[in-house]
């Protein structure tokens, strides 16, 4: 089975056609969780290009977006506080 998000370029038009509601739903999961302050760390498994990674920084100090697709993250934007790995949610590449 192939992998899709390997492809050259799907990152580029991924992130250029995904509409951008990311903030306004990490804002409703603020609300909901009854955040007073941001969370000291958040895990963006399957983070694509980054925006949910981005969006979670308005409830948490750091965090961690996380990708098997090199192509994809490749097109994740930096940001401070924000980071990206290589990797998958069934085998996370971090410590306990």
């Amino acid at each position: 089975m192939p992998n899709y998000f390997a492809f050259t370029d799907v990152g580029r038009r991924y992130a250029d056609a995904r509409p951008y509601v990311h903030p306004e739903i990490v804002a409703h999961i603020g609300d909901t969780l009854g955040l007073a302050a941001p969370i000291a760390r958040a895990l963006d498994a399957a983070c694509g290009t980054g925006h949910s990674a981005l969006a979670l920084r308005g409830i948490a100090a750091s965090v961690v977006g996380l990708d098997p697709s090199a192509e994809m993250l490749a097109h994740a934007p930096p940001a401070s506080g924000v980071s990206y790995v290589r990797g998958q949610a069934e085998a996370l590449p971090f410590a306990d």
